[in-house]
């Protein structure tokens, strides 16, 4: 494990250098640029409105593990993020390549998945409005992959308390012509009270299941853990949920945890 790790990085690095100096060079710019509020939750997309020009930078890793069919499963995808306000309402967001590390019992493989941009356009505001409301648009695409990704956001702020909601659809084509297709629909639930001036604690959970080439329902899975934000001062803040899986479906992680990092300029 550790030696496949270290085989990991080293691929990582040399595969991704120029990604990695247009990231040194967006986060040096940044510097000059407004500061943002970091991210709320995991496994869930807030619905605040965006502010023009702010800027946010986030390193995502998620670790799955504990599959019934599999005990060698186990699974890191990491993602580097980059958003920007484009107005008061409107926010960008550009995913620097996505990659993945797995081991299951056929052996191990690093691989690139991924780039994409997404785009959030905020309605109302949950802190002043009866409840925030927000609409996400993304899409993304690799090698023999391409993905669409629509999101309706909710949110409600009261006092301490930060509640959230995601519908998430899917739709995904892989393989040489793209013919394999595939839907997945998800649900997201996020709360989190404010316990002093740097953290947060709550509870994060979510529901998916997938529809293979648009017609056979699979089984649905069902996640939730605890999740806190953590935001000491300074420029860089965190938030982490581990999510156990509640359905009984063999074929899915048991154990599914989000860390994600954020960095203020």
């Amino acid at each position: 494990m550790r030696f496949n790790l270290i085989i990991f990085v080293t691929m990582h690095i040399r595969a991704n250098i120029l990604p990695l100096i247009w990231a040194a060079a967006l986060t040096l710019t940044t510097v000059l640029l407004p500061q943002v509020e970091a991210r709320q939750f995991a496994f869930s997309n807030s619905a605040k409105p965006a502010t023009k020009g702010e800027v946010e930078i986030e390193t995502w890793v998620t670790w799955k593990t504990g599959k019934d069919s599999d005990s060698d499963f186990t699974r890191f995808d990491f993602r580097h993020e980059i958003e920007y306000g484009l107005s008061e309402r409107m926010l960008l967001g550009i995913y620097l390549p996505d990659w993945r590390y797995e081991e299951n019992s056929s052996g191990s493989e690093a691989s690139f998945r991924d780039v994409g941009v997404e785009l959030i356009y905020n309605f109302t505001d949950p802190s002043t409005d009866p409840v925030g409301f927000s609409l996400y648009n993304e899409i993304r695409g690799g090698n023999d992959l391409f993905i669409l990704e629509n999101k309706l956001l909710f949110q409600k702020n009261v006092g301490r308390w930060k509640f959230v909601f995601n519908n998430v659809v899917e739709a995904e084509w892989e393989g040489d012509d793209l013919s394999d297709s595939k839907g997945e629909f998800q649900q997201t639930l996020g709360i989190h009270r404010k316990l002093n001036d740097w953290l947060y604690g709550g509870i994060e959970g979510f529901h998916e299941i997938e529809y293979a080439d648009w017609s056979d329902w699979e089984d649905s899975t069902v996640y939730l853990g605890p999740s806190f934000r953590v935001k000491p001062g300074g420029a860089w803040s965190f938030v982490i949920a581990p999510t156990f899986q509640l359905s009984d479906v063999d074929s899915a992680p048991d154990f599914v945890t989000r860390l994600v990092f954020g960095w203020e300029f």
